[in-house]
């Protein structure tokens, strides 16, 4: 409960402190260090569709897929996200683990993992 707090704090705060708005593969949240098209990851960066996002040994990062659909990625992980759009969202794990949560989806979205 606590890390999903936390996970929403940061959420909106990079909301509030001008972010650009939501969209499929934004960070929301990140725990040590990661690398997403060879840059280090931040809150609020945007994981384009086509580019892989990758975790180290102590990292975690949330991405935003749809909006009410999450993809928490583990340590030691390799994610690439096919499609980003708010019609077809398209993530492949290639290795280590990842959580899909989805507390609504809009009947349209397709959302493939």
């Amino acid at each position: 409960m606590r890390q999903s707090s936390l996970f929403l704090a940061v959420a909106l705060s990079t909301l509030l402190c001008g972010a650009q708005s939501p969209a499929p593969g934004m960070v929301n949240y990140i725990e040590g260090q990661a690398l997403a098209a060879g840059q280090s990851v931040e809150p609020g960066m945007l994981v384009k569709a086509g580019q892989s996002l990758t975790t180290g040994s102590t990292s975690q990062v949330e991405l935003l897929l749809t909006p009410g659909a999450f993809l928490r990625v583990g340590e030691n992980t390799r994610v690439s996200l096919n499609s980003a759009s708010l019609a077809v969202t398209e993530v492949q794990v290639e290795r280590g683990r990842a959580i899909l949560e989805v507390a609504q989806i809009a009947p349209q979205t397709k959302l493939r993992v």
